[in-house]
């Protein structure tokens, strides 16, 4: 009888452990490596918009400066230059459907069950010296009167909100 010997070639097991080992730890660095590009992606998202909101409030009123009878006019509704206060555009701003930021949701919970945690501009009814920062509020763009003429708008870009880094504070005013 003539045998004829195949040579088989395939992969020891200690080789294959090792591949799926490497596989592991690529992994686990990858999912440290994405995490810290979403945390940094929502804290940019948050900053910036804080500042699409304070800019264009401080925009619209400019408006009433170089002489607009009416200011954030959108779909047949707007505020009148005459008469402005804080509390008119924060109301304007917040709880109008008329809002461009009726839409503006909250990076960090944007799809709660809860509105008011999903909703990205939200507003204080008073305006408080030392407020307490709530890591809660993260992405939050909250808007108080602190006076008829003063607007304070702040955002907690990052937790934890209580550290003063991790925030931005913007005051407006009416004239």
């Amino acid at each position: 009888m003539l045998s004829i010997l195949i040579k088989q070639k395939a992969f020891t097991l200690i080789e294959l452990l090792v591949v799926v080992a490497i596989i592991g730890i690529l992994a686990a660095v990858g999912v440290v490596a994405y995490n810290g590009y979403t945390a940094s992606a929502k804290a940019s998202t948050a900053q910036s918009n804080h500042k699409l909101v304070s800019n264009y409030i401080q925009n619209e009123l400019k408006k009433c400066d170089l002489g607009e009878a009416n200011i954030m006019v959108n779909k047949n509704a707007s505020l009148r230059c005459s008469g402005l206060s804080s509390a008119s555009v924060i109301d304007y701003i917040v709880v109008s459907s008329y809002s461009p930021f009726s839409d503006l949701k909250n990076i960090y919970n944007p799809n709660s069950n809860q509105q008011h945690k999903s909703k990205g501009v939200r507003q204080h009814n008073s305006w408080v010296q030392n407020q307490n920062w709530l890591d809660s509020d993260v992405g939050t763009i909250w808007l108080a009167p602190k006076s008829n003429s003063e607007i304070h708008i702040r955002t907690c870009f990052k937790t934890s909100c209580s550290t003063s880094s991790n925030r931005i504070e913007t005051m407006v005013y009416i004239e």
